[in-house]
């Protein structure tokens, strides 16, 4: 793992404080370790495959962003690493409940309630979320035209569904996924029209594309993953140790 910038340090330390604020410590650091350990295992599943890493940033109302410095070499790579992070944090909601099962302390069956949830949403099919990367790499393996176009299309839906939760996720996918977007409108204008040299490195060194059989099995962990994630959240989501609302109780402690 890379060493640890300033950066890295001083939002972190942002990041605390304004949920400490708004909701107690306890929360504070059980929304930071649910995200950290996330952000951890997309950087743990890049360096498996030997790519470069340059850590994680804390981002208050965002999350965290994880930096893989090195290029993909195929859409098959994008999709472990992608999926290395909730996948790889929903064993930290399984060891919570485990120590819930032990103990029987409220607060971590409420932990184990957010940890599912934080992982669940980030797979959904939305730009710049897991989900939205995922189904990206499977598309552009299948069509780059189809999959351009699913980018778009996940950006604006994702921008509308979110700006009801959380308006600074939103704006956040909306400017680096309109970004992203326009980028490579430009650059299949300036390939149509023959203005190679107007083309990025990017658009033209594309990572390869997934065989059938890596898009069937990507495709499945997806599914997969989104219907054990959610089916734990929905049973959880009836005990009422571990609601969100005992969480939000513990703010006056």
């Amino acid at each position: 793992m890379p060493n640890i910038s300033g950066k890295q340090v001083l939002w972190a330390g942002i990041t605390f404080l304004i949920y400490n604020f708004i909701f107690g410590w306890q929360i504070a650091l059980l929304i930071m370790t649910a995200i950290g350990y996330h952000e951890y295992c997309h950087l743990l599943a890049a360096e498996k495959l030997k790519l470069k890493t340059g850590g994680f940033l804390f981002l208050p109302f965002i999350g965290g962003v994880s930096f893989v410095m090195g290029k993909y070499k195929a859409y098959a790579h994008q999709a472990f690493v992608v999926l290395a992070g909730p996948i790889g944090g929903s064993t930290l909601a399984v060891l919570t409940y485990i120590a819930y099962l032990i103990t029987g302390l409220p607060f971590l069956a409420a932990s184990t309630y957010w940890i599912l949830l934080v992982n669940l949403l980030n797979l959904a099919p939305f730009s710049f979320l897991d989900g939205g990367q995922v189904m990206t790499s499977i598309m552009y393996s299948i069509n780059e035209k189809v999959g351009f176009y699913c980018k778009a299309i996940s950006t604006f839906i994702a921008v509308f569904i979110l700006s009801y939760f959380s308006i600074l996720l939103a704006l956040f996918i909306g400017f680096f996924g309109g970004m992203e977007v326009m980028t490579e409108l430009r650059n299949r204008k300036y390939f149509a029209s023959g203005q190679m040299e107007l083309l990025t490195k990017g658009y033209l060194d594309k990572p390869e594309k997934m065989t059938t059989g890596q898009i069937i099995l990507t495709s499945v962990v997806w599914a997969v993953a989104i219907v054990v994630l959610g089916g734990f959240w929905l049973l959880l989501k009836d005990n009422p140790e571990s609601s969100l609302r005992f969480l939000t109780g513990l703010r006056g402690k």
